[in-house]
């Protein structure tokens, strides 16, 4: 009997599309799938329901699971998960059909099956914890162990990303390592052929498992999962965990040295801009803005400063958030915008209403919403599941609203009274930490209180610690 094993699909299309194409080759009586269909990767809607095509049997992974849980740990998950990890998760449950989600919800964790004698156990991480990632590394007293609480001869696990087949007194541990995403340097897609003698299938063949595991690395069309990737707004770190072959913390350590094209180079790529420049575009468009902005009571001298720091921080840190021009004309006209509602209690949240309510911004609703929530997080708490103006739009756009509203407090926090302190900034960082170094008039003791005090959101959002410094020129 021949079996396929797969694991970690990981919402990734084109490396499945080649690993099933594999597979049809190679006279196979099943395909087994050890869990984690969905999360990371463009497409997860069609990736269930292409392992449903081909009659594989899934089991359900981490990911899976938590996508199905989301609706009751979302605001949990979304104060205490790294961004990309939730954005994964959520991005996953809205892109995923009616179906295919009954579906999942009918995968078991695990599955046990008796094969003459043998007993095989599938299982995403252990039958420990479904978080453990057995390698080639783990200790083999510990395979030992599992096996045998398991009361199986045959464990069959993902997870870790690992391809590996181990024997050991007790028994077998085989990964056949990940489809949709490595995690080794090799970006090639993973997968293993699996041949069990035919004497496992006679009740009393014995207590010696005989078996063969063959393990292959597929080429791809990588490019295509990228585009995909990029194509949908989602973080770039994806699109890197793919061009590299690495984890999402590995590629985060360093996203400074990332090759990344230009949005507007892109093939899919399509110009809202007519018969116009960006910079056309955009100016006239600021005119509406500024026209709103000066209906309300505002510091003008305080609005244009802030917009010009947070400008200068956006352009500091874009090798950490790798968002694009138009993310940064959204800065613009949220810090603009972000004092209108001044004179008012609560004058951040007044400044929202303002933003979603007139008739005279030229953008979209989706576009208000951002805008207007960059504007309305500049101070107080900050993005919050109850929030109607940010989960009603999607979880791409949420991240960058987190994003942009982070760079904006602290902007507003350097600008703290007197106005106008702050000549110029840079930025500086390391995986750990982030350094604003700014150039300023005269003593900026307040400033800086004030620009640490809001820094909270930035440090989440780009999970560094913030620190900054002066230099009195």
């Amino acid at each position: 009997m021949r079996v396929a094993l797969i694991s970690d699909v990981h919402a990734n299309l084109p490396a499945l599309e080649s690993v099933l194409a594999h597979i049809k080759n190679q006279d196979v009586h099943a395909i087994w799938n050890m869990g984690d269909l969905v999360g990371y990767g463009a497409n997860p809607d069609q990736i269930v329901r292409r392992l449903r095509e081909e009659n594989v049997l899934n089991i359900a992974g981490r990911y899976d699971s938590r996508v199905l849980k989301l609706s009751k740990k979302r605001a949990l998950w979304r104060e205490n998960k790294r961004p990309e990890v939730f954005l994964a998760i959520q991005w996953a449950d809205e892109n995923l059909s009616e179906p295919s989600r009954d579906y999942l919800e009918t995968l078991p964790e695990e599955i046990t099956m008796r094969l003459g004698s043998t007993r095989i156990l599938l299982t995403h991480g252990s039958p420990v914890s479904s978080k453990d990632k057995l390698s080639r590394g783990t200790p083999e007293t510990y395979l030992q162990e599992i096996l045998i609480t398991a009361d199986v001869q045959v464990i069959i696990c993902g997870n870790s990303h690992e391809p590996f087949s181990r024997k050991v007194d007790s028994g077998y541990c085989i990964n056949p390592g990940s489809v949709g995403y490595q995690t080794d340097g090799d970006i090639r897609a993973s997968y293993a052929l699996l041949d069990l003698d035919p004497e496992l299938m006679v009740i009393n063949s014995g207590p010696e498992v005989k078996l063969e595991v063959r393990h292959y690395r597929i080429d791809y069309d990588i490019e295509a999962a990228v585009s995909d990737i990029r194509q949908r707004g989602l973080p770039e770190a994806y699109a890197q965990m793919l061009l590299q072959g690495k984890d999402l913390k590995t590629v985060l350590t360093s996203p400074e040295k990332w090759q990344v094209p230009n949005l507007e180079d892109q093939s899919w790529w399509k110009s809202p801009f007519k018969d116009k420049t960006r910079q056309q575009y955009e100016d006239k468009k600021v005119k509406e803005v500024i026209k709103l902005a000066e209906k309300g009571s505002y510091n003008e001298e305080h609005v244009e400063q802030a917009t010009f720091l947070a400008l200068r921080l956006f352009d500091e840190l874009q090798p950490l958030h790798r968002l694009s021009s138009d993310e940064r004309f959204w800065l613009r006209c949220g810090s603009l915008l972000h004092d209108i509602g001044k004179g008012n209690k609560k004058h951040h949240i007044k400044a929202l209403d303002m933003i979603l309510s007139s008739k005279n911004l030229p953008f979209t609703a989706r576009e208000k919403s951002i805008i207007g929530s960059i504007a309305r997080y500049h101070r107080r708490g900050g993005p919050r599941e109850r929030h109607s103006h940010l989960t009603g739009l999607p979880v791409v756009d949420q991240r960058v609203v987190t994003i942009l509203s982070s760079i904006l407090r602290v902007a507003d926090g350097l600008d703290a009274s007197p106005t106008g302190n702050v000549i110029d900034l840079s930025c500086s960082y390391s995986k750990d930490e982030i350094t604003i170094e700014c150039k300023v008039k005269d003593n900026a003791g307040k400033q800086k209180k004030r620009a640490l005090g809001k820094g909270e959101l930035m440090e989440f959002a780009f999970d560094r610690e913030l620190f900054i410094e002066w230099h009195r020129i």
